[in-house]
């Protein structure tokens, strides 16, 4: 998956972060319970990054329309995929017999007997005569080329939930009041700490200058 740069706790390094931890268990999860045991992840993952992301003084308004983000628009988007993900793997991609040794050889012997009758043919033009071997090799490695495939497809998708994030969050400051950066439970300036007195200046003008 494609890791943006910018802060940790920009929208789109913490929904990558997110999606590489659930992607990282998802296969351990059974397919009754999966949708679920991926939500607690990202649930769990979410709740240590807000440990860290408040413990540096960051801004609860801010966290809270991340984290409904994550839950309300990437999960909902994501776990499907990663259900149907799930399924096609441990069908080995609707390879025959798995992909397996024997499967690959009767796919090589029958790849080479169907590029051999496409040179036999006298009214398709060849090149060479390796044209029969090259559909040998493609039957060999079959499983793998489908493999392949719906793997690209799938971190294709987890890749456009990253930029999407990214690109919510840029859209999303241009429209930034000086209410929603305010909007925190410890607002009143007597209870902030000196850190978050002397940071809140500068976080609303960097904020509404984007």
């Amino acid at each position: 998956m494609h890791e943006s740069k910018g802060s940790s706790f920009d929208y789109a390094n913490v929904i990558y972060s997110i999606i590489q931890d659930c992607e990282h268990r998802r296969r351990s999860f059974s397919d009754d319970t999966i949708a679920e045991d991926l939500l607690d992840c990202a649930r769990d993952k979410l709740g240590r990054i807000r440990q860290s992301y408040l413990e540096g003084m960051g801004s609860k308004a801010y966290w809270r329309e991340l984290e409904k983000e994550v839950l309300e628009t990437v999960m909902p988007q994501y776990l499907p995929a990663a259900v149907a993900m799930n399924r096609k793997e441990r069908a080995h991609f609707g390879a025959w017999r798995g992909g397996d040794l024997l499967a690959r050889f009767a796919m090589a012997i029958a790849g080479l007997v169907i590029g051999g009758l496409i040179i036999a043919l006298p009214f398709i033009p060849t090149i060479e005569n390796v044209f029969a071997f090259a559909f040998a090799l493609g039957g060999w490695f079959y499983p793998d080329l489908i493999r392949m495939m719906h793997e690209r497809r799938h971190y294709k998708l987890l890749n456009e939930f990253v930029k999407n994030g990214e690109a919510y969050q840029r859209n999303r400051a241009r429209y930034v009041s000086s209410a929603d950066l305010d909007d925190d439970d410890d607002d009143d300036p007597e209870k902030r700490t000196p850190a978050q007195r002397a940071s809140r200046p500068a976080e609303k003008q960097r904020s509404l200058g984007d």
